[in-house]
């Protein structure tokens, strides 16, 4: 029996010692361009998941500005309720700005905040009713529930303004 026979049954169906040079150049370069290729690959997909980390961490960062906004809007409208003893009204800045902030918020927060924005535009107006029909003591309990419900703005606002862990409403959507 010939050699090549004998190495061929040893080593499965390779007869290596028939390779040249270049066949063996060939294979090597083969075999490190698919093993290159995997790694830029891999390398690839490990850039791809940070850019969506950076874009996801950049949606909810302009989701906190867009809420702030509101937020802000609202603190000035119940701020002016505090400083003047009256709630804004269509003259007033902060009542178009708490208006806008209405609006936006039914796009940003959930029910219950934008509910009680809500009750908080329609108390203003009850107070300024109260106000023009000269009853003044009723004006001033609708005021003082208004800047009492102010007060826990923070607790309404807040487990909506974080920004470290989406709420359910934002993952869903």
């Amino acid at each position: 029996m010939p050699k090549t026979t004998e190495f061929t049954d040893v080593c499965g169906v390779i007869a290596w010692h028939d390779f040249s040079w270049e066949a063996f150049a060939t294979l090597t370069t083969g075999v490190l361009a698919v093993a290159a290729a995997i790694v830029v690959g891999l390398r690839q997909l490990s850039i791809l998941a940070a850019q969506a980390r950076l874009e996801e961490l950049k949606l909810r960062s302009d989701l906190y500005d867009r809420r702030y906004e509101v937020f802000q809007a609202a603190r000035n409208w119940i701020g002016f309720v505090f400083r003047t003893g009256r709630a804004p009204d269509i003259q007033d800045e902060e009542f178009a700005d708490f208006m806008l902030g209405i609006q936006a918020a039914r796009f940003l927060f959930s029910k219950k905040v934008v509910d009680e924005l809500t009750s908080w535009h329609e108390m203003g107006a009850r107070m300024r009713l109260l106000t023009t029909q000269n009853k003044h003591a009723e004006a001033t309990n609708v005021k003082q529930d208004l800047i009492a419900r102010g007060d826990k703005m923070y607790e309404l606002f807040g487990g909506e303004m974080s920004v470290s862990q989406p709420r359910e409403n934002d993952q869903a959507s």
